[in-house]
């Protein structure tokens, strides 16, 4: 954030950070690890098999245009493509953190290539592509379930939200529409 309190996305470096940061705040909190969660604060607004109010941070539960081995599926493969694999004791590839942390890596990417004066244009498709049909469905989707009282939590949701649909209204403006969306 900026001395205004604005989040910055105006360039992929800043972009990235961010979006670093989200991925960090929406992991579970680890003994010796800072974070601006409590754990049973997590527990309590994104973990729908120990709380009944909790809202899930699996895009799974949002999208229901594909099926969840499909959905992971599709996205290891957008993963692999840009030369990322999974590890065993990962999170699942639809959880918020992984899928703002790929988010991150494209927009350092980006950034990269921007140093070297390359062609930017297949970047950006790849974050207007991923944001749209993966993350974008995620954050709202859990924004609406969200039910529980906990404003750090709220805030975490909302500013994941504000994000995304900032940095994909850019991208769009950028290059243009995805063939598969509606205007």
């Amino acid at each position: 954030m900026n001395k205004e309190g604005i989040i910055d996305i105006s360039t992929a470096e800043a972009r990235s950070i961010n979006y670093g940061r989200l991925a960090q705040a929406f992991v579970y909190p680890e003994e010796g690890q800072e974070s601006l969660i409590s754990k049973v604060d997590y527990t309590e607004a994104f973990d729908p098999a120990a709380s009944p109010v909790a809202c899930s941070i699996r895009e799974y539960t949002y999208n229901q245009d594909i099926h969840a081995t499909s959905l992971n599926e599709e996205l290891l493969r957008f993963y692999q493509y840009f030369g990322l694999g999974r590890a065993p004791e990962a999170l699942m590839p639809d959880h918020i953190s992984v899928e703002l942390e790929f988010m991150q890596f494209l927009n350092q990417l980006q950034a990269e290539a921007e140093k070297r004066d390359e062609d930017l244009t297949p970047l950006k498709k790849a974050q207007r592509d991923f944001l749209e049909r993966h993350l974008q469905i995620l954050v709202r989707g859990a924004q609406s379930a969200f039910r529980t009282n906990i404003q750090a939590c709220k805030a975490l949701i909302d500013m994941a939200e504000e994000i995304v649909a900032g940095d994909l209204e850019r991208l769009k403006e950028e290059v243009g529409l995805a063939r598969h969306s509606a205007a």
